[in-house]
């Protein structure tokens, strides 16, 4: 007994060393992934911070897909705004054109060691006119009728296809294609239930708002003026500038129209020009807000919770003349006949004339009444409202009556977005120094 006892003693004795040493070295090693994991969550972080300016305009994008430096995202700049440790960003055009390749650097600051992630993005298709986040919507009459761009959606969207023109990108179904089993394109004019379109685009809504607090919008034009239902001034806060609450103006619809005096004829309308300034909607949902005879050439207009209206006349109150895209052709080469149109050639048969080319300013189009980006969560746009840039539906329903949307790819560069409208294509971990 007494020499089974000195057995397992002298056998603790032997191993203890041992055992130690194997706790010390499993110590060590946790220390060294825990270092190692901070140097690959800055190399994250330094992804994160290239894709966020990306998502602030489109100039940033074509610039880096282009290979024109961005300061700061380069390889030029230490951050050190994460504790630990720092990282660098680099922005530089991907393995194809019009892509771009993200790389994040992150340094451990008390082992020195370098993780290294790239990332490479594609954009969402730049020439879109009508964006749809959720998909679906209803319509009293047709679909909005998107000129010189596309329609993207990011889930199912039904209405009357009345003609053969524009494309269609969607992730769900779209009133050319209701059945999600292939082929659902035919790389022409019908794309539907695509499954390449990443996450829907989001406009930074915090940073309207606060440009719309610091724009000034005035109260009457030459021959307009923006009205409360019940004769008192509309009232803003701050004063007279472009975010209208319907909580300082409770029970009343806001106006945006010609004088009432004057009769319906050309010229007779508000109008407000200023590219740097937003109109912002702070509403309950229901109806707050009618832009009627009125023209509002703006950085953009904002409806959040829904409650704005489009409210047109047939009488050509406002004529823009806007320059066709040089990639509109591309948009009306429908070959799906249709009611009413050839099936062909679309372009010939709604753009005829010299004066009706790709890059030709200027095509004059009648009652236009937002140039700018207009983003409503629920519109209401009735009468054949026109506008000029981009329309994008936030929500799941809206109610057009023939609503004409004809893009401008200048007006797509000056949107930011809180989620960037591109999709991840590859991802990996590299090597390379600091």
């Amino acid at each position: 007994m007494l020499a089974a006892f000195v057995g397992i003693v002298l056998l603790v004795l032997l191993f203890f060393p041992l055992v130690i040493q194997l706790l010390q070295n499993e110590s060590k090693q946790a220390v060294k992934k825990s270092k190692a994991t901070l140097a690959f969550q800055l190399g994250e972080v330094g992804v994160s911070k290239g894709v966020a300016k990306l998502s602030e305009n489109w100039v940033n994008w074509t610039n880096a897909a282009a290979g024109v430096p961005i300061a700061g995202y380069r390889d030029d700049r230490t951050y050190e705004d994460v504790n630990g440790g720092s990282y660098k960003v680099i922005l530089t055009p991907g393995s194809t054109p019009g892509t771009v390749l993200v790389v994040g650097k992150g340094r451990d600051k008390s082992t020195q060691e370098v993780r290294v992630i790239e990332a490479e993005y594609a954009p969402m298709n730049p020439d879109t006119g009508l964006i749809f986040n959720k998909g679906f919507s209803f319509s009293e009459s047709a679909l909005p009728q998107v000129h010189w761009g596309a329609v993207r959606s990011y889930g199912n969207f039904f209405g009357t296809a009345g003609t053969a023109f524009p494309r269609y990108f969607s992730s769900g179904a779209t009133p050319r294609d209701t059945d999600p089993t292939p082929p659902n394109t035919n790389n022409v004019d019908n794309w539907s239930f695509q499954t390449n379109m990443g996450s829907h685009p989001a406009p930074d809504l915090a940073y309207y708002k606060a440009k719309a607090m610091n724009s000034t919008v005035p109260n009457t034009s030459a021959t307009g003026q923006i009205s409360r239902s019940d004769g008192n001034p509309v009232v803003r806060n701050p004063p007279n500038s472009g975010y209208f609450q319907v909580s300082l103006n409770p029970g009343n619809l806001i106006t945006f129209d010609k004088f009432s005096a004057l009769p319906e004829l050309l010229g007779n309308h508000y109008e407000f020009r200023s590219s740097t300034s937003v109109l912002y909607f702070e509403t309950t949902g229901s109806s707050f807000a009618f832009i009627r005879r009125a023209f509002l050439d703006v950085e953009a207009v904002i409806d959040p919770q829904g409650g704005v209206s489009l409210y047109n006349s047939n009488i050509p109150f406002h004529v823009f003349r806007a320059t066709i895209p040089a990639t509109a052709p591309v948009h009306y080469e429908g070959t799906t006949v249709r009611a009413g149109t050839t099936g062909v050639a679309e372009w010939n048969n709604n753009f005829v004339g010299v004066y009706a080319q790709p890059n030709h300013c200027c095509y004059d189009i009648p009652n236009v009444q937002i140039h700018g980006y207009f983003y409503s969560i629920d519109p209401d746009l009735r009468e054949s409202s026109k506008m000029v840039g981009i329309l994008q539906v936030g929500g799941n329903t809206g109610m057009f009556e023939g609503t004409q949307v004809y893009f401008d790819p200048a007006v797509l560069n000056k949107v930011v977005w809180a989620n960037a409208p591109i999709h991840l294509l590859s991802w990996k971990e590299t090597n390379r120094s600091w």
